[in-house]
């Protein structure tokens, strides 16, 4: 069997370019790559138009040359990157090969316009594809409600095995720590768990913060630290391999009060297979896979009162925090290391074949 893997530049930071970097090395089957969409640096329409002419060029070239029986290709949903891979997607499918589709996240506002008229030709290209991988029990009713009759799959995103190898040796002592291991933007929830941690240090002023990570709110984010002259937080910045095993290892619990439209964040599944317990909202697939009190907690609401009290309430339960700890070390690494999404991903293209 063989596999062509549409991926995003590995020189991005993005989750689906983390995930298939992850997944590579793992597959056991014929799997050849091509990389796909922006490259740092690029901006503007007439540079995403032709790199998209490039990129379909490259994918012709590519499904000419070699015999692929399945072409996997990773597409977020939302509108810029399913328009464009639309385009990806019909040639990938005119080829003869399976078209194994992995939707990644969720946007909620482009429900109506990918449903509407102006995608329906783009909608088409997704509806012909033999397969479709999603995060969330929610979007797999979604798709179904919406007319697709082939195959689904419900997926994970991957702790990278890599990451668990490079785990500080020996146990580090260190004040009690939160980390925050995300984009840093409005809807990830930094401000949210700044407050909520400002709240639990009146109770623990020794509580330390991280939050490990760049994006759009960044400056926004310092700068409420410094106005409220808050201690005990820690901007690293970006941080990948070593140094993100280093912050993970060196936390108590991971915080992610998100509004986003969440598939399955990596960084809560990283954070498990470190042994932390989570505390989040139940967004897209994270309800479906971490359960209240049993994994850390969750809850629908967003106020930074709500998660300060479960912050409060794991610092000072060391018994509540280390069991919730282990039992998320357990599952993550029987289930979401990237070698065991692998082999389920090989399964599900060989279903497509018999």
């Amino acid at each position: 069997m063989r596999v062509l893997l549409n991926a995003p530049a590995p020189e991005n930071h993005g989750g689906v370019a983390n995930y298939c970097k992850a997944l590579l090395p793992h597959f056991r089957t014929d799997v050849e790559v091509m990389h796909r969409g922006s490259r740092p640096g690029e901006s503007g329409t007439a540079a995403r138009l032709a790199r998209l002419t490039r990129d379909t060029s490259q994918l012709l070239r590519t499904l000419k040359d070699g015999q692929f029986d399945v072409v996997h290709q990773n597409t977020s949903f939302y509108g810029p990157g399913i328009a464009r891979d639309a385009v990806l997607a019909n040639r990938a499918k005119t080829s003869g090969a399976k078209l194994f589709i992995r939707l990644h996240g969720w946007d909620h506002g482009f429900e109506e316009a990918f449903n509407g008229r102006r995608f329906r030709w783009i909608k088409q290209q997704y509806f012909n594809a033999d397969a479709i991988a999603v995060d969330a029990e929610e979007y797999e009713q979604k798709i179904r409600a919406w007319g697709y009759e082939g195959s689904m799959f419900r997926e994970t995103t991957v702790v990278d095995d890599a990451l668990l190898a490079q785990r500080p040796e020996g146990e580090r002592a260190h004040p009690p720590t939160v980390l925050f291991l995300a984009r840093l933007a409005e809807d990830k929830g930094v401000i949210e768990t700044l407050e909520a941690t400002r709240l639990a240090q009146e109770q623990h002023p020794d509580l330390h913060l991280v939050i490990a990570g760049e994006g759009p709110v960044k400056a926004r984010a310092e700068a409420w630290v410094a106005e409220r002259d808050m201690p005990n937080v820690r901007f690293t910045g970006y941080v990948r391999d070593a140094e993100k095993a280093a912050v993970l290892a060196d936390a108590d619990l991971y915080l992610l009060p998100t509004l986003h439209g969440e598939g399955l964040p990596t960084s809560i599944l990283e954070a498990m297979a470190f042994g932390l317990p989570v505390v989040t909202r139940p967004m897209g697939g994270i309800g479906d896979h971490l359960t209240d009190g049993e994994h850390g907690f969750l809850s629908e609401r967003t106020d930074p009162e709500t998660f300060a009290g479960f912050v409060t309430r794991l610092v000072e339960d060391d018994t509540l925090r280390r069991t919730q700890g282990e039992r998320n070390r357990t599952v993550a690494r029987e289930r979401y290391l990237a070698s065991t999404v692998a082999a389920r991903l090989e399964a599900a293209y060989a279903s497509l074949l018999n």
